[in-house]
């Protein structure tokens, strides 16, 4: 690692940072009864969420399967979605078939915003630079701030790993946008991120990606969703499964965060002590304490302090779980 590398994930673990985050997805639902409409399909409770404040959910299919996971957020003329470009869209297709009956309406604006990543317990401070007056939106917050470029939108991110904001530039000033909020970052002591640090602060926290740990195979169980699925809400898409989950059983298979004492690569067998194969690696990013990793195994061989090993190549590297 290069000290500009180290001292961005310094920046991102203690004080802010930032990073572009592209068009993120993002999905709005307007109408009177869209509450009602959204706490019978989503896992999160949506009739509790106050205005100005987000949650983690879930869109699932009838086994209870992830068809998208989310962040929900209440605004005054509007429910607000975030989650993967890759999945959100499908989910918006799905919640746009079901709007009518409820007299709502479904507009998935996914790639129309850029957006950049705030990370950080200093973030709040790159945010009231933006605005030119405190804004700390809080964790699960949800706000439109001004700016010399005009309105962002910032709304808690609950799928990145580490806590943060997703800002999302003003319509049609994204490149003006850019600049500004360099000027924030840089008068708030705010660095900005690599890619590479963003994947080492992912994988850090655990988090899934869609494409790698995340897809239309996965339980919310499997892929420590858990707080995106409200166990004690009434009927909602997937509800029954969720509940025979947390009543009689459990998923087979569930994420853990590995470290290990060499480099691997994804796609490396995760072994045991006799060398039978449990699971492989999905991700792996490099740190100062060793090599970090996500992959699944058995729940009953996940708990932390757990020593496996990782077959890279003919080397049979330990890796213990975090």
């Amino acid at each position: 690692m290069t000290e500009t590398f180290k001292r961005s994930l310094q920046a991102a673990r203690e004080g802010a940072a930032y990073a572009p985050a592209g068009s993120p997805g993002l999905v709005s639902v307007r109408g009177a009864g869209r509450a009602g409409f959204l706490h019978g399909q989503l896992s999160a409770d949506v009739k509790s969420l106050e205005q100005g404040r987000g949650v983690p959910a879930c869109l699932l299919n009838v086994q209870g399967k992830i068809v998208s996971p989310l962040g929900l957020f209440a605004l005054a003329s509007e429910h607000l979605m975030t989650g993967p470009r890759e999945s959100l869209p499908a989910a918006a297709a799905a919640l746009a078939r079901m709007a009518p009956l409820a007299d709502c309406e479904v507009e998935d604006m996914t790639g129309q915003r850029a957006a950049w990543l705030l990370i950080g317990p200093r973030r709040a401070l790159v945010l009231e630079a933006l605005a030119g007056r405190p804004c700390d939106p809080g964790v699960d917050g949800a706000r439109t701030i001004p700016t010399s470029a005009g309105a962002a939108l910032v709304l808690a991110d609950f799928l990145a790993g580490p806590e943060a904001h997703l800002v999302f530039a003003p319509r049609g000033g994204e490149d003006r946008f850019a600049g500004i909020l360099a000027g924030a970052a840089e008068t708030a002591g705010a660095l900005e991120l690599p890619p590479a640090a963003l994947e080492v602060l992912r994988v850090e926290a655990g988090a899934a990606a869609w494409g790698r740990e995340a897809g239309p195979d996965c339980f919310p169980q499997e892929i420590g969703l858990e707080r995106a699925v409200q166990s004690n809400k009434g009927c909602y898409l997937g509800q029954e499964v969720m509940a025979r989950l947390r009543d009689r059983g459990h998923v087979n298979r569930v994420l853990v965060s590995l470290l290990l004492d060499a480099p691997a690569a994804p796609g490396d067998a995760l072994e045991d002590e006799d060398g039978l194969t449990l699971g492989r690696l999905t991700s792996v990013a490099p740190s100062a304490a060793g090599t970090l990793a996500l992959g699944f195994i058995k729940p009953e061989r996940a708990a932390a302090g757990q020593r496996l090993a990782v077959r890279a190549g003919a080397a049979r590297v330990p890796a213990v779980v975090r």
